[in-house]
């Protein structure tokens, strides 16, 4: 797991199949394989954190915005591409393939996002709607925030066909 970025709000990784959060026995395999078993149940200990949340992606513009603290939920479980919070002692994290992993950061008011950009999403506004989240549920300010893209699909690795263009 590749340690990003770190201050006093919050730590970004990226990581993949062959990173720690995957039980030894899945790495390696298809990411559907890995959809009906857990991340390391360990999570939370290993980054001294109270609970994890991970959404089940659905390539889509909806997402959770987690305002109080709630017990661990089987992760993968709530459907959605974009987790907000502001509570501490939270992990929040997103899981993709092809698709961009982007987090958002506001420091002045201790929010963090993260959001699964497919490009259903993204034609969709996806990022849009998690800033119009960040500006009328908190009040934040496009200026105060820090945006992290993580890895994706380039043009190089897939193809697709003229319907997808149009």
């Amino acid at each position: 797991m590749k340690h990003l970025y770190q201050d006093d709000i919050c730590s970004i990784f990226f990581g993949d199949a062959s990173t720690a959060l995957i039980p030894e026995d899945f790495r390696g395999k298809k990411f559907k394989q890995l959809f009906s078993h857990k991340l390391r149940s360990d999570i939370p200990d290993m980054l001294s954190i109270k609970n994890a949340f991970f959404l089940q992606q659905v390539h889509g513009i909806k997402g959770k915005v987690l305002i109080k603290s709630e017990g661990q939920a089987p992760l993968f479980t709530d459907p959605g591409d974009f987790i907000i919070t502001n509570l501490r002692s939270i992990g929040i994290g997103v899981a993709t393939a092809d698709c961009l992993p982007i987090i958002m950061i506001d420091k002045k008011l201790n929010i963090v996002s993260t959001i699964h950009a497919g490009w259903r999403g993204l034609a969709n506004g996806i990022v849009q709607h998690v800033l119009d989240i960040f500006e009328t549920v908190y009040r934040s300010k496009k200026e105060d925030l820090k945006v992290f893209v993580g890895p994706s699909a380039g043009v190089c690795c897939y193809e697709v066909g003229f319907d997808f263009l149009k």
